[in-house]
């Protein structure tokens, strides 16, 4: 058992192994974003300041630096592991809101719109956003995962999309 430092944390949801000593976390209804270290039992919390952000999704890139989507609003978060600072990023559309994130070996973040099925592609090198509508005007995509290819499930949709890397051109992007 680990207690939270702040009594407004209370509901963990997703988390991810950081592979070395801590577990982060999001805390969807509670507006934080925690790490638990695994040795001591030490649990820290980084809030989010932004009223209903809901951090959801979590994943680390191959630094060890935790994304997350921020569900309530259209925005990623990403914290320094050394200093626990909050950086928030926003993506191009405010009706945007993320679920899901992967991240692929060169570090893009891809998300899930489940307000306006796209799929989305944030370069943190760059700075810089690509989106992709999804062809089905009902998808709310949901789930995303990663494996030289981004795949993705829609809620109400039995389809589970499996997009080659290659196919995603700026063509068709928005």
């Amino acid at each position: 058992r680990f207690p939270m430092p702040d009594e407004a944390i209370k509901d963990p949801h997703t988390m991810v192994f950081s592979g070395r000593d801590h577990i982060w976390f999001t805390a969807q209804w509670s507006n934080y974003i925690g790490r638990l270290n695994k040795r001591s039992g030490e649990v820290e919390g980084v809030f989010v300041p932004i009223d209903r952000a809901r951090p959801y999704g979590i994943r680390l890139d191959s630094s060890g630096r935790p994304w997350i989507a921020l569900l309530g609003t259209n925005g990623l978060a990403t914290v320094d592991p050394e200093t626990l600072e909050l950086e928030i990023i926003r993506t191009p559309q405010a009706e945007t809101r993320l679920r899901r994130i992967a991240i692929t070996s060169d570090d893009a973040i891809w998300y899930t719109d489940y307000n306006q099925g796209f799929l989305g592609r944030y370069e943190p090198a760059k700075g810089a956003f690509t989106e992709w509508k999804n062809p089905s005007e009902r998808s709310g995509p949901y789930a995303i995962t990663s494996d030289k290819q981004i795949i993705t499930s829609a809620t109400g949709n039995p389809v589970i999309a499996i997009i080659p890397m290659v196919r995603l051109s700026h063509a068709n992007c928005h």
